[in-house]
């Protein structure tokens, strides 16, 4: 059995997932790493993954969860036809939103955003590019902080 390397760093690498990504896990760290911080110098790109997804979401679910419903309040009707109309959300909106909101329901839509988010790194990533220098940089963060 020859000895596979990793692609990156040339280090001996033997688990499965490695040798079929080409690179050990701390380099795919560092490499995950390296586009994250690209994807954060990217303003629109990082407003999208860390507001507007989650935001296109909890409305949603805030729709939907309370369409039947009469609201007996007056600022909770007014503001249910808001949310409806409004094209931006702020954080005072958001965290109405979330409040109105169960747990039950929160903890399933967590888990939607959190699909949501990776679906979108990684079609943001598959056109970008990373430097070695990049990576090489994420890497000894990544060693600093174990």
């Amino acid at each position: 059995m020859t000895q596979e390397y990793c692609n990156v760093c040339g280090h001996p690498i033997s688990s499965d997932e490695s040798i079929a990504r080409g690179y050990g896990s701390e380099c795919a760290a560092a490499i995950t790493k390296a586009y994250y911080e690209l994807l954060n110098k990217d303003n629109d790109a990082s407003l999208k993954y860390n507001w507007i997804i989650e935001v296109e979401l909890v409305k949603s679910l805030f729709l939907d969860t309370f369409k039947t419903t009469k609201f007996r309040s007056e600022f909770k009707k007014s503001f249910y036809s808001s949310m409806q109309n409004a094209e931006r959300v702020s954080r005072k909106q958001m965290d109405i939103m979330i409040k109105e909101l169960d747990y039950k329901h929160l903890s399933v839509s967590r888990e939607v955003i959190y699909n949501a988010r990776q679906a979108f790194f990684e079609e943001w990533c598959s056109d970008k590019k990373i430097t070695r220098a990049a990576i090489e940089i994420a890497r000894r963060e990544v060693r600093k902080n174990k």
